[in-house]
């Protein structure tokens, strides 16, 4: 055998005992681990990170010449079910590169008292095995297992254990996905005797709130931690070390749960679910005119507080000012379950007279009776004197009594109104559709496009010009004629109409002018264009000879010498740069000049109604307007008006940011809307957005800011898009002008340039005013976040994004988003730490 570097477990099969936390060994035998490691997980086993680390040298291997040098890591685990668990095989990085690791295999069995945490180990305690079950039992008891929808009720873990057997509970954990747990409460302890043994029993109450959803559910185990000692008659001084116990997990059963629909509601129910009680206060109940009077209500209890509730709404007799309430709900300590809601509304009389306040009706479902409630408090009544007023004696000077300090003037305590807003619009109750903004590459297109069009006119423009003027063209296609002539007619016995045919293209070959050519006029012609003009005479009359003479036929060499005259010829080529004017140049070179920049913007690139909802912001529950407005933006991400409307419901609730961020997103769709522009500016400023991109934006005090945000950057896209479309058919009037000589229509064409190219410098201006709002994937930051360099919540390199940062999406990663920031750093954030301007 020879020393060679491997890891295994040690041991590498064995049993292991349910719900006894054991140990094992990960060996390294010459090699080190290096650096982290994951273990695969396997069903039904937990192994812990490790908790030692030894390092020796091996004598056996020191024998053998090796180096011997053994690293054992110890990790923790603890067998959740019976039955065989392996643990696969796996690659780990080492000192001496990678390494497989072997499989190992188990056997789960009931656990045992005395058992040792190594497996394959038995007790050396005499006596019978005890399993943990007969000394140690835990469950989940519920008061009810058929509940209503969101019903609050009271659960217990229940442990018992024998006394000489359970040393102490090390701790517990019930996290169940079905239920929604309060604190854990103050727990009980009792000694029982159970069938001769003395048990203890351990109680820990909590509340538990049912699901919202009807149906059958099996609620999570609940786990509990215990240590074990075996009995042992004896009293010795070495009792302490042998009895040390082991630690073992319970598992804590739960019932299977049955929830039950509510039934169906009455009008006006708040939504409270549990046991609920409702007070009513009117303070003072006499007072005088302008005087405020505090109408208190009050709503306190057990129930399903972590939903929407709502107080119920009251009526106010004519002759009150009512100033909106405001809701504040106070829990009872830790607990979600328990608490009251308190609701001031504040009434300012008008006039003098005795009135009556109606009393308030609350509806809400008792879970212990099964059916809706009504809590109804009694009618006040308020007496509401004359304004008092000083009286002075005749005579007497205005001035401040002994005794009393003079009230300050209220006027001067005003702020004077500056051109900030203070108070926000009411809100739009109507849905506004914007525009996605185009991304570059579609943008670049639209205004390129009509620029193809005119390209392409123009060439065709160019090619029938080219056409008209190119004087060789008659004579390339005479050539041509006349090598196929001479292909398809028989030289030895040619038709007169063959003949006269040669003739009319051998003078449309040599530009011969004259109507009836001869001999002389037809070498003249051929010598000037560079030919043997003696060889075409002769051609010339052999032809004449058959048509004017006595000859039948052509001589024989009259068609190898043919050939070769009319292989010499040199036509004239075709001239290109001959047909291009350069009238049409102008309008080219302007609209490359003005879209060439357009390509270094972005460095980015794309991958990626009800009524209730006013109803419920006019009579002061914020908190439904808020749900239904999300409800509306799930459907249509680009409504603007709901975006509004939804800023304005955050800031009733004094949630600043999510309010600037949702003001700022309407403002972005549908800048040309005043209410939208007013409460942006408003909430803004009030979140301390002024210093943001957004607020810098929308800053009115910047002329140029105003006329950019006047409209859409959508809008401005498509005004550069049209006037570029416009531009380009002016283009197009022209060239065909001056390739026509069209001299009609140049001041009109002259003008309507000038406004297109003015349209397209300020579409392109103003979108680049945009800057990265223009992206359609721009993001606002709503909280203060950290973005990160790798999408994972490991420890790693992070910077802080403070609220209001812009920026765009560049990639997504299991409910990750890349966002590249203004200075092109791209950093990863939560989906849900970002809220996206545009709908994707």
């Amino acid at each position: 055998m020879a020393w060679s570097q491997s890891v295994n477990w040690s041991p590498s099969k064995g049993t292991f005992e349910k719900g006894v936390q054991s140990r094992l060994n990960l060996v390294f035998k010459d090699c080190e681990p290096a650096g982290n490691f994951g273990i695969p997980d396997v069903d039904g086993l937990e192994i812990g990170q490790s908790n030692s680390q030894q390092t020796h040298i091996s004598s056996i291997s020191g024998m053998l010449g090796g180096k011997g040098k053994v690293t054992t890591l110890g990790f923790p685990v603890l067998a959740g079910r019976e039955g065989e668990v392996i643990i696969p095989s796996f690659r780990i990085a080492t000192s001496k590169g990678e390494i497989e690791v072997p499989a190992a295999r188990f056997q789960v069995v009931p656990a045992q008292i005395g058992s040792s945490s190594m497996p394959n180990r038995q007790s050396s305690l005499p006596g019978p095995r005890l399993s943990v079950e007969d000394v140690a039992q835990a469950e989940i008891v519920l008061e009810k297992q058929e509940l209503w929808a969101g019903e609050v009720q009271q659960a217990r873990l229940v442990f018992q254990g024998m006394t000489r057997f359970v040393r102490n509970i090390r701790g517990y954990e019930w996290d169940p996905q079905q239920l929604t747990l309060g604190p854990w409460q103050p727990h009980d302890e009792d000694l029982r005797v159970v069938d001769g043994n003395e048990v203890t029993v351990f109680e820990f109450p909590v509340q538990v709130q049912a699901p919202r959803v009807e149906g059958e559910y099996q609620v999570d185990s609940a786990r509990v931690g215990i240590t074990i000692r075996a009995a042992s008659s004896s009293r010795s001084a070495f009792d302490m070390f042998r009895n040390r116990g082991q630690q073992v997990t319970l598992e804590a059963k739960a019932p299977e749960i049955k929830v039950k629909p509510l039934p169906a509601p009455p009008e006006n129910f708040s939504g409270a679910v549990g046991e609920f009680e409702l007070t009513s206060q009117l303070l003072p109940e006499v007072t005088s005119v302008g005087e405020p009077i505090t109408w208190t209500l009050e709503m306190r209890g057990t129930g399903n507080w972590n939903d929407v509730i709502r107080m119920p709404s009251r009526r106010v007799p004519e002759g009150f000012e009512v100033i909106q309430p405001k809701s504040n709900i106070e829990m009872q300590g830790d607990s979600p379950f328990t608490g009251k809601m308190i609701e001031d509304v504040v009434l300012i009389p008008t006039r003098e007279g005795t009135y009556t306040i109606p009393g308030v009706s609350l509806i809400y479902f008792d879970t212990n009776a099964g059916k809706y409630r009504t809590l109804t408090t009694a009618d006040k009544k308020v007496r509401v004197e004359a304004k008092k007023t000083s009286a002075l004696a005749p005579g007497q000077a205005a001035g401040p009594q002994a005794g009393f300090m003079p009230m300050p003037s209220t006027q001067a305590a005003v702020p004077p109104f500056d051109r900030q807003p203070q108070l926000p619009r009411d809100p739009l109750n109507q849905s506004i559709s914007s525009g996605r903004p185009l991304s570059l590459p579609a943008w670049s297109a639209g205004l390129l496009l009509p620029w193809l069009g005119v390209l392409c006119y123009w060439c065709w423009l160019a090619w029938q010009q080219m056409v008209l003027l190119d004087s060789g063209r008659s004579q390339r296609e005479a050539r041509q004629r006349l090598l196929s002539w001479q292909a398809a007619v028989d030289v030895s016995r040619p038709a007169p109409s063959h003949l006269r045919e040669w003739q009319r293209q051998v003078e449309c070959l040599w530009q011969v002018s004259r109507p009836v050519p001869n001999a002389s006029l037809l070498r003249q012609a051929v010598n000037e264009a560079g030919g043997d003009g003696d060889e075409w005479v002769w051609l010339w009359s052999c032809c004449e000879a058959i048509l004017f003479g006595r000859e039948q036929t052509l001589p024989p060499e009259w068609s190898p010498r043919f050939a070769a005259a009319i292989t010499a010829v040199k036509v004239p080529r075709v001239r290109l740069a001959g047909c291009l004017k350069p009238q049409v140049w102008l309008p080219v070179l302007t609209a490359m000049l003005l879209t060439s920049s357009l390509w270094a913007q972005e460095n980015g690139t794309d991958k990626l109604i009800a009524n209730s909802d006013t109803e419920y912001y006019q009579s002061g529950e914020f908190q439904r307007s808020e749900a239904a407005l999300r409800l509306r933006l799930a459907d249509d991400w680009g409504d603007s008006g709901a975006h509004h409307d939804l800023a304005l419901a955050l800031w009733q609730q004094e949630r600043w940011d999510e309010a600037a961020a949702h003001a700022s997103v309407a403002a972005i769709q549908a800048p040309g809307n005043e209410s939208i522009f007013w409460n942006v500016r408003l909430l803004t400023n009030r979140a301390g957005w002024g210093a943001t991109t957004t607020g810098k934006f929308f800053d009115s005090s910047h002329i140029l800011n105003r006329m950019v945000a006047w409209r859409s950057v959508h809008f401005w896209q498509w005004l550069g898009i049209g006037a570029s479309l416009l531009l380009a058919g002016l283009a197009l009037w022209g060239i065909q002008a001056t390739y026509h000589h069209g001299g009609r229509g140049r001041q009109v064409r002259g003008s309507l340039a000038v406004l297109m190219l003015l349209l397209l410098v300020i579409s392109l201006f103003c979108v680049e005013r945009w800057g990265m709002l223009r992206h359609p994937y721009t993001v606002i930051v709503m909280e203060e976040v950290d973005g990160r360099s790798i999408p994972s919540e490991v420890d790693q390199q992070t910077r802080p994004l403070p609220v209001g940062t812009v920026g765009f999406f560049k990639d997504e990663f299991l409910g990750w988003r890349k966002v590249m920031l203004p200075n092109q750093e791209e950093v990863w954030v939560r989906e849900e730490e970002v809220l996206p301007v545009y709908r994707h």
